[in-house]
């Protein structure tokens, strides 16, 4: 598997930490089943691009069927997978597969790693086919988008590329035309928290908050969960609901707590709940019912005002020279 070096520990860090969290993601399973199913009918797409929101499991899927085409006795069940005790298996593991590329993954892909593809394909390798992943592959530059168009005009038989996105419409037209295309559609909030629990032994209520606050992505709150998780919420919900009820608290914690990216982001995330169940009446979670009975106590306006402003605030929050000044006004309500 190559990739620069400084990727190296995320490329699958969340598999190796939880093994069998895409064998209970079920949403992803008819994806992967439809995918195999083409490659055992002679029918293999050269590209495959996988999309969807944020963290629904995308990157995961990829992953899967990856280890799955280069392993050398996959399992034959319903949902066959690799069998991880192979050669091929092994090195997968170990992040240094000889017949796959790794790009992207949270920076921009450039066209000299596209050109690197050209060589990749034509040298002898351990496997029957090679595979190029590209991890958000919306990242590749105007060049390097150009460089893999004129591999996918006449891609060699056994090279099969994986494009994983969350916004399909930023890739050029000529290669979503190239790509068998499968958006991910996201999976009911029910199946998540169940998958949740049982993947980080949690009970619903933690559960559906770590799915909330993470902007219902199912991958992205796995990654998240620490087992001091719940306890961090429950300081920051006490304090924000101070700030609230005495403003000029705020004023004299903010300058300190959105120094830390971590708490700063979770600030915002639990206001950003409890004003939509304020506004919208929902049903909401233990931890939030303190801020969500104030939030309800002022006039549906000016609370979407608020909601207005807060939204403003996260979206300019590192233009902000001190952006603990404009939380203090927000608490304020000037």
């Amino acid at each position: 598997m190559s990739r620069k070096k400084e990727d190296a520990p995320q490329i699958l860090a969340l598999t190796k930490q939880y093994p069998n969290a895409f064998q209970k993601a079920t949403w992803l399973h008819d994806y992967y089943r439809s995918i195999l199913s083409r490659f055992e009918m002679g029918r293999a797409p050269n590209a495959i691009l996988l999309s969807g929101e944020k963290g629904v499991g995308q990157r995961e899927l990829g992953l899967e069927l990856a280890k799955a085409l280069l392993c050398q006795t996959p399992n034959q069940t319903d949902l066959p997978q690799a069998c991880n005790a192979c050669q091929s298996c092994t090195w997968f593991n170990a992040e240094h597969h000889p017949d796959l590329i790794y790009l992207g993954g949270g920076r921009e892909i450039k066209v000299d790693e596209i050109r690197t593809i050209q060589k990749f394909s034509v040298t002898k390798g351990e496997s029957a086919r090679k595979i190029v992943f590209l991890d958000e592959a919306e990242r590749m530059n105007v060049s390097a988008a150009n460089s893999l168009l004129k591999i996918l005009e006449e891609p060699p038989s056994h090279l099969t590329f994986i494009l994983t996105v969350e916004r399909p419409r930023e890739l050029p037209a000529t290669i979503l035309s190239r790509s068998q295309h499968y958006p991910i559609l996201s999976p009911s909030e029910n199946s998540v928290v169940t998958w949740l629990q049982n993947e980080l032994t949690l009970n619903a209520d933690t559960a559906t908050l770590l799915y909330k606050l993470c902007f219902n992505s199912p991958f992205g709150a796995l990654a998240r969960y620490d087992v001091n998780f719940f306890s961090g919420v429950e300081e920051m919900a006490t304090k924000l609901l101070n700030f609230l009820a005495v403003p000029s608290q705020a004023v004299k914690e903010l300058e300190a707590l959105v120094k830390d990216e971590a708490k700063a982001t979770l600030l915002f995330e639990l206001l950003f709940l409890a004003l939509r169940d304020a506004l919208y009446k929902m049903p909401t979670l233990p931890v939030l019912e303190g801020m969500v009975r104030y939030f309800s106590r002022i006039p549906a306006k000016n609370c979407l005002t608020r909601y207005e402003r807060l939204v403003s605030i996260y979206a300019d929050r590192h233009k902000q020279t001190r952006l603990d000044y404009a939380l203090e006004a927000w608490f304020l309500n000037r």
